[in-house]
């Protein structure tokens, strides 16, 4: 039986599901593969109901900073905290890390995106320096990527400080899929999986299919997954009802039916085959918090031939004409020629599809993402 000095060595912070982002879901990860007895949890997602937003905003600040403060004092080791890349949410980490480093625990921060060091830039003299307090008060500044590793460049004292730890398949690898082909008949499949952000690229990834179905004259079928947002002025996500309405419009004209489809938010076994069945799965993603997509990841384990745009870290996973393609961003066009390059030439796509997986084998599984962070942690 675990002893009571084992417990709670340590504190993860950081947002758990729902919403539905690459952060929450690969935070999610992180807290289903540990030891539950020796974590304490602090989930940093407001889903306060019936409070005008700004409200429920601060009060669930201040309740996951007592929060953290009391486990902090409790913990016998690490603090991981997963940081976020806006003012609200850096003035929300701050004194995280503070009570933290006056505990004398050791901080490891995890940065799930790329706009670290933007954010830091847009910042007054007085916050930047409030910044690089805090961040040298770490013991660990994790990033997903060694493309992401200039964020911090803005104090050279950061840089010793950095690992890099790539994301993984969130779920486990037995679940993974294998190499794919085109079909012969039945229609090409395409598959966006991501909240349906505009700088996201879902409304030119439409244009293509639009394209593809008639100027190309494919027979194809574009599946939508997930759920409208916007980004207001502070980096906050907003869900989007207006976006989603028009977007629902447009899909369902005469025009456009029966070849591009909306899924709402998928998990489990039907997100499990909607990744079984696609054929292409496409991210035009310009998306400024964006890091290392995990949606990406998820395609390569079943062999899916990814094209997305060579932002942030995605060309660690998308090796231009090996793993996949990369095209400009905001380029219907380009999406569409380069599905129909491949429909037109099977064995270059089942190259690709082969060389994707084996790439996710080798670098992104689930076991492995796993494993270097228990070795992040030091557990």
């Amino acid at each position: 039986m675990r002893s009571e000095r084992q417990k709670h060595r340590w504190v993860a912070v950081g947002p758990l599901p729902p919403p539905v982002t690459g952060q929450s879901v690969a935070f999610q990860c992180l807290v289903d593969n540990v030891e539950s007895g020796v974590v304490d949890v602090v989930d940093l997602s407001c889903r306060k109901r019936g409070l005008p937003g700004s409200l429920a905003r601060v009060l669930h600040m201040v309740k996951v900073i007592v929060r953290c403060t009391v486990a902090t004092a409790a913990a016998r080791r690490n603090v991981y905290l997963t940081m976020g890349q806006s003012r609200a949410s850096f003035f929300r980490d701050l004194p995280i890390v503070l009570s933290a480093a006056l505990a004398r625990r050791r901080i490891i921060c995890h940065l799930h995106g790329g706009n670290y060091g933007e954010f830091y830039s847009n910042q007054n003299a007085l916050i930047r320096m409030l910044i690089r307090f805090a961040l040298r008060r770490a013991k660990v500044l994790a990033v997903l990527s060694a493309k992401l590793t200039d964020m911090f460049d803005f104090d050279p004292s950061l840089s010793p400080k950095v690992r890099i730890v790539p994301n993984g398949l969130p779920f486990s690898d037995r679940e993974s899929g294998g190499p794919m082909s085109l079909p012969n008949d039945s229609p090409v499949r395409i598959l966006f999986l991501s909240n349906l952000i505009p700088s996201k690229g879902y409304q030119i990834l439409a244009d293509a299919v639009k394209l593809l179905a008639g100027s190309y004259h494919v027979n194809v079928h574009c599946k939508f997954c997930g759920t409208f947002y916007s980004v207001d002025s502070r980096a906050r996500l907003r869900e989007d009802a207006e976006s989603r309405q028009r977007f629902l419009s447009a899909i369902a004209a005469p025009a456009t039916a029966g070849f591009l489809e909306y899924c709402g938010e998928v998990s489990g076994e039907q997100k499990l085959a909607f990744l079984r069945e696609a054929h292409f799965f496409v991210l035009p993603t310009t998306y400024v918090n964006e890091g290392q997509p995990v949606s990406i990841i998820e395609a390569m384990a079943f062999g899916t031939v990814v094209i997305t745009t060579d932002h942030r870290a995605n060309s660690d996973l998308v090796q231009g004409g090996v793993t996949g393609l990369l095209v400009p961003p905001y380029d219907a066009r380009a999406i569409a020629d380069a599905v129909f390059s491949l429909i037109r030439d099977p064995e270059r796509y089942a190259a690709m599809s082969r060389n994707a997986f084996e790439l996710y084998r080798q670098r992104f599984t689930h076991a492995r993402h796993i494993s270097a962070m228990r070795r992040l942690l030091d557990l």
